[in-house]
């Protein structure tokens, strides 16, 4: 095990003050508050606060949680950059083996917590992007078997009682912690080799808006799949959450339909291309090739009707979206076009790497072909409207965004080599 004091002397430097824990939840905000929305600004800063006045205790689970945030955006910081390359990736592989050696500290010595399973997720998730694939996937798996041992609760009675508005961001992080390995757990397995570890209709229900839980207001939302039935019999069930906790008052606020927050709109797209890469995986992928695919997207089409007004992709909402707003915009309607590209194309979508060649069974109507091309399009003017507005560099910097960025590119690639004989009348398509 490396020598934690080497971390710890790091972090005492001046370098990080007061304001570059600002500035990396920030970062945080930034990059990855939509795969990890349980960092809650101030309980955050909290941790950080009670890391330094323990004097960096490691059986403590507050550093695992501090260490893992560091390792995810340590990389995007300039100050903590190499000042010659403005390399951030030694950075993030630095504070990635403090993490590693904080949680193995932790297993040996201490209970799991909510924390730990945090930790243990940020850290997989690194790893998974930093090319240790499967190092990463095992350690998210550990992450969710350690999640659903202590049932995702949070609060140790040691930390003495909470107020009513602490116990309300208590219970969403709790929340928000099993649907960002509910999340992650799709995400990742986005392979044929790999298997999903979690429900596809949890009872867990779906996280309350960014301001609720900025708020530590309290109040309830859907499961996940949830008809308006089931809704309104858990709703006349106000004392006691789906999931166990107890409210504090029958007067509870529900947000649906236009209050839902956007984490649950995005949650909702995943679950829907969840099912898309289930079908395209399918050995062969053409076996259903008729009805399959269209059933599939008038799902997805579906959904995105149902998207609130300014979550729909549309001109005018993609120009008041430029900037950091951009974020999770950009992230579900990523997420809806490569489910598209994987329903027509799915060699493209599952793994774009080796989609140089068009296979020989392959055929797509014009139909088919020219809504992916559109699809790509209305893609790519997103990218360009946010890229000619000089702010780019707040994009959120996220696989599936980068991943379908790509897959666009190849599809559009792999439709122009296309020969024109396999659907007549392609050729001429002005789209393409």
């Amino acid at each position: 095990m490396n020598n934690m004091k080497e971390y710890f002397d790091t972090l005492r430097s001046p370098l990080f003050s007061t304001q570059i824990w600002k500035e990396l939840f920030d970062i945080h905000m930034t990059h990855f508050a939509i795969d990890f929305p349980f960092l809650h600004r101030r309980i955050f800063m909290g941790y950080v606060l009670e890391v330094y006045i323990d004097g960096f205790d490691t059986k403590n689970d507050t550093l695992s949680i501090v260490l893992a945030f560091v390792t995810l955006t340590a990389r995007f910081h300039p100050k903590l950059q190499n000042s010659q390359t403005h390399n951030g990736v030694p950075a993030g592989d630095f504070f990635a083996r403090a993490t590693r050696d904080q949680l193995t500290k932790c297993e040996i010595e201490g209970d799991v917590t909510l924390k730990r399973v945090q930790a243990t997720l940020m850290l997989g998730y690194y790893e998974c992007n930093a090319g240790q694939g499967k190092t990463g996937w095992v350690r998210i798996g550990v992450a969710i078997r350690c999640g659903q041992a202590i049932q995702w609760r949070g609060h140790d009675e040691r930390d003495g009682p909470l107020s009513d508005e602490d116990r309300c961001i208590l219970d969403e992080t709790r929340r928000r912690t099993f649907w960002a390995s509910w999340l992650i757990d799709r995400l990742s397995s986005y392979h044929e080799a790999r298997f999903t570890m979690l429900d596809t209709q949890p009872l867990m229900p779906l996280p309350c808006s960014d301001e609720a839980f900025l708020l530590g207001r309290q109040v309830r939302t859907r499961l996940l799949r949830e008809g308006d039935g089931s809704k309104e019999k858990r709703r006349n069930t106000t004392s006691v959450d789906n999931c166990g906790w107890a409210f504090g008052t029958n007067e509870i606020t529900w947000e649906l339909g236009a209050m839902e927050g956007e984490l649950s709109w995005y949650i909702k797209v995943v679950d829907a291309f969840s099912e898309i890469v289930k079908w395209s995986l399918a050995d062969p992928v053409w076996q259903d090739k008729e009805m399959k695919p269209h059933q599939l997207n008038d799902r997805l089409e579906q959904l995105k009707a149902t998207l609130p007004n300014e979550l729909r992709l549309t001109t005018e909402n993609t120009m008041k979206r430029r900037g950091q707003a951009s974020n999770m915009y950009l992230a579900i309607h990523a997420v809806c076009t490569i489910s598209l590209i994987n329903l027509y194309i799915p060699w493209v979508g599952t793994n774009a790497t080796n989609s140089q060649e068009v296979p020989l069974d392959f055929e797509i109507s014009t139909t088919d072909s020219s809504l992916c091309l559109k699809t790509c399009d209305e893609f790519a003017n997103m990218l360009q409207c946010f890229q000619s507005a000089n702010t780019q560099s707040t994009l959120v910097s996220m696989p599936m965004v980068e991943g379908t960025s790509f897959a666009v590119a190849m599809c559009t690639k792999c439709l122009s080599r296309v020969p024109s004989r396999r659907f007549p009348g392609f050729a001429s398509d002005s789209q393409l």
